[in-house]
């Protein structure tokens, strides 16, 4: 019997565009294996599939395959015990980070086949996973966001101020911050309390664009038609609850810490295919009411990029040719 494994050199840290992806295909053999080939393959894939399509949209990024062991004029088996076959390979630096949502998914993987005389070949498969770094100075600065709410469904019970300001909209898994709340009531019920949860949206297309979409937003610019893209949200992470009591007709400032899940590991990002980003909701909740009011942020999460690869962005961008104008 044969068992298979592939098994990389820094398995539990996400690769990088432009890095060498290095690791081994392990054999375990308990009786010796007859063999023609054996057969290491590195691939990976964009793909949308929005609701409305007839088909699903695939775009190779990634594809190499390496034969790693083959038969020779005097052994045609491998020895029982264990067997090392080391790969690498590079990525390409344009390669987008891993994400698998409901309709969009970046993959990367490398697999192992071996081919077996008079019988099926043994195959074996395994993930990894490809992050990217964001550029923080996408929101040098954090400025408050302030919304005026008009409560109340069937009868108005009045209006309630709300502002929320976050120290920076820039972060990275794991980070708490402290957000500054003001709320002014000028209603006729009380506020219970104030809260944040954290959620990712992916914005898809049914075809790849020459230009990005940089908003997620279901209102955003996008030139695609209404059956053509589609917007997708999931929560992330617990949501945080403060319990205020605030009486009618009154006002309050209060501090809601909140800290960036670290399960939010796939950075903000955005290519002509999808566009991935956080939304960060802050609200409240009047009493009697069902249903709360909330304002929502856009957040920039990931590792941030250092100062020269910023710089050296924005230089391609500068020397880049300009548009197509039919």
């Amino acid at each position: 019997m044969t068992t298979v494994d592939i098994l990389f050199d820094k398995p539990d840290t996400p690769a990088f565009p432009g890095d060498i992806v290095t690791g081994s295909v392990m054999l375990n053999n308990t009786k010796p294996l007859n063999a023609r080939s054996i057969t290491v393959k590195w691939e990976g894939f964009t793909e949308t599939n929005v609701a409305f399509a007839v088909s699903s949209n695939r775009i190779n990024l990634l594809s190499g395959n390496d034969l790693i062991w083959s038969r020779g004029s005097e052994y045609n088996k491998l020895d029982v015990g264990t067997h090392l076959f080391p790969f690498r390979f590079t990525l390409p630096e344009n390669c987008p980070p891993s994400v698998d949502c409901l309709a969009a998914k970046n993959e990367y993987k490398v697999s192992v086949e071996i081919d077996r005389p008079w019988k099926f070949n043994i195959k074996y498969e395994k993930k990894f996973q490809v992050s990217n770094k964001v550029d923080a100075t996408t929101f040098k600065r954090s400025e408050s966001t302030t919304k005026i709410f008009q409560t109340g469904f069937v009868f108005g019970d009045g209006p309630v101020t709300f502002s929320v300001k976050p120290p920076t909209r820039s972060l990275v898994p794991g980070q708490s911050m402290d957000l500054e709340i003001y709320v002014e009531n000028m209603s006729a019920v009380p506020v219970d309390y104030i809260y944040a949860t954290l959620g990712n949206q992916c914005h898809c297309h049914t075809r790849n664009q020459h230009h990005e979409c940089k908003s997620f937003y279901w209102k955003n610019n996008c030139p695609m038609g209404f059956f053509q893209k589609s917007f997708r949200f999931r929560f992330v992470g617990k949501k945080v609850k403060l319990n205020i009591n605030l009486a009618p007709y009154s006002e309050g400032s209060y501090i809601l810490p909140f800290s960036i899940p670290k399960d939010a590991s796939t950075p903000s990002f955005s290519t002509g295919l999808m566009t991935f980003g956080y939304l960060l909701d802050v609200g409240f909740k009047l009493n009697g009411h069902v249903i709360p009011y909330a304002a929502s942020l856009t957040l920039c999460i990931g590792e941030h990029k250092d100062a020269e690869d910023v710089q050296e962005t924005e230089k391609e961008a500068i020397e880049a040719p300009p548009a197509y104008m039919p």
